[in-house]
Parts: structure tokens; C-alpha cells; sequence
């Protein structure tokens, strides 16, 4: 059970990953970002916001990605457990950072308050 969610948060890194450069790509904010059904106000700083994203949202999704690589090797290998939980504990702490972060921004540019 916990390899699958490793896997999950492995999938879930990628896909914060690729959201994040689509974000930059197809210059339009990603649902991930905002919630699917939010309305964005006309004169929101639209282009600001995805410059003031993109490195958090990238960053979020490599330590994603490597926090759950590591806690799978974890299951299998008793010697990577407590830099597996190490790990853990700053994907927790940098998703908390990150989504203070998110909302700050998005009170700064999009006005959604």
C-alpha cells in the first residue's frame, strides 16, 4: 500500500511539473492553480501571476517527484527510512510554504479575494 502511494506522489510531481511548464507555454493558468470553475476578473494581472508561479509550481513538483522516488526505494531498502521521512517532513513543510505562497499571489494578481 505504501508503494502505491508513492507512486501517486511520484505522478502527482509530474504532473505539477508539466502543469507548471504549460502554464508558461500555453499562457494560461492552470485549474491546479485556481480551481477549475474560477472566473478571473477582467484587468487581473494574468501574465504576472504565471511569472510569479512558474518557479514555486516547477520546484513543488521536483521535490514531489523525488520525495516519493525516494520513500519507493524506501520500501525496499531499510537503510533509506529515515532519509525517506526526512524527505517527507520538507515535501510537508515546502507544500505549506508553497500554497501561503499561491495565495498571496493570487491575491496580488488576480484580485479572486
Amino acid at each position: 500500500m505504501d508503494s502505491l502511494l508513492d507512486i501517486l506522489i511520484i505522478f502527482s510531481g509530474l504532473y505539477i511539473i508539466y502543469s507548471s511548464v504549460q502554464m508558461m507555454v500555453a499562457k494560461q493558468i492552470p485549474s491546479l492553480l485556481i480551481g477549475k470553475n474560477t472566473k478571473i476578473p477582467q484587468g487581473a494581472d494574468t501574465d504576472g501571476y504565471r511569472k510569479a508561479m512558474f518557479w514555486p509550481t516547477f520546484i513543488i513538483g521536483i521535490i514531489g517527484l523525488i520525495g516519493g522516488g525516494i520513500s519507493y526505494l524506501s520500501n525496499t531498502q531499510a537503510s533509506l527510512k529515515i532519509l525517506a521521512l526526512a524527505v517527507v517532513v520538507f515535501y510537508l513543510i515546502c507544500s505549506i510554504i508553497f500554497s501561503i505562497y499561491a495565495k498571496k499571489t493570487q491575491d496580488k494578481y488576480l484580485m479572486l479575494h
